[in-house]
């Protein structure tokens, strides 16, 4: 129903997916289409799945993602998202987040020098902001992805729809044509 909205980001995966020979790849798929993808490519595991994504339960998928990833016994080198992006209402962009590492150009403007005054323990600060980053990342991702679809959905079916109304305008003027010629036929016979 989305036209190549799936297409586009499975092509996109494929692209930029970069495993080295030492890592061991582990997916968690949104979706059934995600999940028909990841199987068919065979590049690791799915340790997580979950069926659908819809603007009725993103934030219970927000939630369990990331206490699954938070809680994970498993420790992960890096956590990558390729989801697709709303850039605008007709252009749904495939993208690659890398949520982890965090690279330290990413928050240039604090300085080494500059050493904050902290009350609490900074391990606890920092375990309380990681979080806090992955919850609110996932959670933005999962909504750009529900932009994305909902606005490719609407264009799809607007096309469809156009589409529609000029086929039913062609038959119809065949139709009023063939009517014409057999009134036509028929007055000639009288």
């Amino acid at each position: 129903l989305c036209g190549s909205f799936n297409t586009n980001l499975a092509r996109y995966f494929h692209k930029n997916l970069f495993i080295e020979t030492h890592q061991k790849p582990v997916f968690i798929t949104v979706g059934n289409k995600a999940r028909e993808f990841i199987s068919e490519c065979r590049e690791g595991p799915i340790i997580a799945s979950f069926d659908t994504l819809t603007p009725n339960n993103y934030m219970y998928i927000m939630n369990d993602l990331s206490q699954f990833l938070i809680q994970s016994k498993k420790e992960f080198s890096s956590i990558i998202f390729y989801s697709n992006f709303f850039k605008s209402f007709f252009i749904q962009q495939p993208s690659k987040t890398v949520l982890t590492p965090i690279k330290k150009d990413e928050f240039s403007n604090i300085s080494d020098e500059q050493e904050p005054l902290l009350e609490q323990d900074r391990y606890e600060i920092m375990n309380f902001l990681a979080e806090r980053y992955i919850r609110n990342s996932i959670l933005n991702i999962l909504f750009q992805s529900i932009l994305s679809e909902q606005s490719s959905r609407f264009l799809a079916m607007d096309t469809a729809t156009s589409n529609a109304d000029k086929l039913i305008d062609k038959l119809t003027l065949k139709y009023n044509k063939a009517r014409q010629a057999l009134i036509t036929k028929e007055l000639s016979e009288l």
